[in-house]
């Protein structure tokens, strides 16, 4: 069977690329074929992914602006590999144009599968719902809240956003060797993960660090992740305790060296990262508007996104003792529920 992941937004580290590249790792490929597309260079260590199971990844630039030609683009990608099936990662009903190239191309099955619960271009995706509807013979979520954006009142499946669990372990001698080289003993550190662009809302978070810094000045504050924002960012950030990581295939060691994970993001499917933190042990602040469905371990407060609410929050957190358990429970509650990535399969 010849199966073609369309990809709407490019292979960078980032969640839906991770979701993508976790249920690759972990699934029975027996009698598969599996080739990708998406917009933009794609970095050597995704392509190796693919390549390791004969498969590769398609650069197919993807515009919003000029829809045919990528239409177009994408119908002939699929004719040629004869794909038995077409699976789209994506935010919204603009995936009504990937589907409609795999239908031109004569492809039977065609999948959708939505990552988050609200978008950039609303006016866009409620625009193309008559024809998103038409085209999508299955639906697939990471969530309720992302099935229900996407899909309305008709079907879908939840495929949860699973991790390698014992990745994200707690390890107290990485913790320290990492907290020792970039100067943290003392303080009290928080670490945000996610690509630096609007809907994450680093710029309130950094905010809410100029309030506390006036109250408490043992504390720091880890940016993992790079993006369109980056330059503002850190002009914005001058004068704080914050460090910008950039980008990083170690992520675990990070939340190893933190004391709290924080995602104030307006808008969110299921965030990887915030199961990520979990499984380290990490107590996790989230903005009101990230579903509750992500809160396995029982250890995220919600907040609304009002600076003193989480200055509040912030000033009554402590490092854990017992970060070892933590670590451990939520990795048992993870297995259980199914978010871990060897209990998932898609096809």
């Amino acid at each position: 069977m010849n199966i073609l992941i369309v990809k709407t937004t490019p292979f960078a580290p980032e969640g839906i690329t991770g979701v993508i590249c976790n249920l690759y790792r972990s699934m029975d490929k027996t009698d598969l074929h599996i080739d990708a597309v998406a917009p933009g260079r794609t970095e050597k260590a995704y392509r190796d992914i693919f390549a390791q199971n004969g498969g590769k990844i398609y650069r197919i630039d993807r515009s919003l602006a000029h829809p045919v030609r990528y239409i177009s683009r994408l119908k002939n990608r699929i004719r040629q590999g004869k794909y038995d099936i077409v699976h789209i990662h994506g935010n919204s009903r603009t995936m009504a144009l990937d589907l409609l190239a795999a239908k031109l191309a004569g492809c039977k099955i065609r999948i959708a599968h939505g990552h988050n619960s609200d978008c950039t271009y609303k006016w866009l995706h409620y625009l193309l719902t008559p024809l998103f509807y038409a085209l999508c013979t299955q639906g697939f979520a990471c969530g309720e809240k992302a099935g229900k954006f996407l899909f309305g009142n008709r079907p879908f499946t939840v495929i949860p956003n699973g991790i390698h669990t014992p990745k994200y372990a707690f390890d107290s001698v990485k913790r320290q060797e990492l907290r020792t080289e970039l100067s943290l003993e003392d303080k009290l550190t928080l670490c945000a993960v996610g690509r630096l662009s609007p809907v994450k809302n680093h710029s309130f978070l950094i905010r809410t660090l100029q309030a506390l810094a006036e109250r408490r000045d043992q504390f720091h504050l880890l940016i993992i992740g790079d993006g369109q924002l980056r330059q503002e960012l850190e002009e914005q950030a001058q004068g704080l305790p914050v460090t910008f990581m950039g980008l990083t295939d170690k992520v675990e060691d990070y939340l190893n060296a933190s004391d709290v994970f924080v995602l104030p993001s307006l808008y969110e499917g299921f965030p990887l990262s915030a199961m990520e933190a979990q499984a380290s042990g990490l107590p996790c602040l989230l903005a009101d508007t990230v579903t509750q469905d992500v809160n396995v371990s029982g250890n995220c407060l919600y907040l609304p996104l009002e600076e003193n609410d989480w200055v509040s929050a912030l000033l009554a957190l402590h490092p854990q003792p017992e970060r070892s358990r933590s670590s451990l429970n939520a990795r048992d509650a993870m297995q259980k529920l199914g978010y871990d990535n060897e209990k998932i399969s898609v096809y």
